[in-house]
């Protein structure tokens, strides 16, 4: 290794202790958001570094979602958190570069959604079932032919029974995985066979977790998304 590419690696390790320090500072402080934060020449006393150095440290923390900075009179750097449209444009671009099948999204869907509703027949409380019930109500009834609205519809319920199992981490990894679900429902088209089995799945997995019988309600919802990984590997819409 020559002295410049030597001296660009230390640079970089250095930007990234930094950063982490940082990373973990603000974690543990809980800054709200739109607190104003170090700018780089602050960093630089700090940590007694480069400008260089102290730019990409906070250009790392940017590409983490946790700041974002503001140029003219006014701006500078800020506290931020990550969006849920940046992490599912990440988890989308990830899927596609790393060749992943639709097979292997549905498999992991299947897990993740096991455990939404294992814990949703365990905690829902009226109001998650209420929103259960007006959803899958407007699923029966929604044209499935002139618009996007039963897609909508569906991811939302599934979405709803995830919420229902009042665990953050689970309901984030549905919500990361909304985008995915609902380019994968779009890609599938409802014959009226399909569409009342559908409606009947929503129901019978409804009923489950009304009775808060979580062994049925999760055999309910796995018996429903493998068919539907089925119906649409039998129409060729799975790579």
């Amino acid at each position: 290794m020559n002295t410049e590419n030597a001296a660009a690696w230390q640079s970089n390790k250095r930007s990234s202790q930094i950063a982490n320090a940082l990373r973990q500072e603000i974690i543990a402080e809980g800054f709200a958001e739109g607190t104003h934060f170090y700018s780089q020449n602050e960093i630089m006393e700090k940590w007694n570094c480069s400008r260089a150095t102290a730019r990409e440290a906070l250009r790392l923390l940017e590409a983490d979602g946790l700041l974002i900075s503001k140029p003219g009179p006014g701006g500078g750097t800020f506290i931020c958190r990550p969006s849920m449209e940046g992490l599912q444009r990440t988890l989308g671009l990830l899927i596609s570069s790393k060749g992943m099948s639709h097979i292997e999204v549905m498999e992991a869907r299947i897990e993740i959604e096991a455990a939404c509703t294992k814990l949703a027949a365990r905690r829902a409380n009226e109001l998650d079932l209420r929103r259960m019930r007006e959803l899958q109500s407007q699923f029966q009834n929604v044209d499935f032919n002139s618009s996007e609205s039963a897609y909508i519809i569906n991811v939302d319920f599934h979405k709803a029974v995830a919420a229902a199992a009042h665990n953050r981490l689970l309901l984030t990894l549905m919500e990361v995985l909304e985008n995915v679900i609902y380019q994968d429902t779009k890609m599938f088209t409802y014959d009226k066979e399909s569409r009342k089995q559908a409606v009947h799945a929503h129901d019978t997995i409804l009923q489950a977790i009304e009775k808060h019988d979580e062994e049925v309600a999760v055999r309910r919802m796995r018996r429903h998304l493998e068919a539907f990984e089925s119906l649409q590997s039998l129409r060729g819409n799975l790579l």
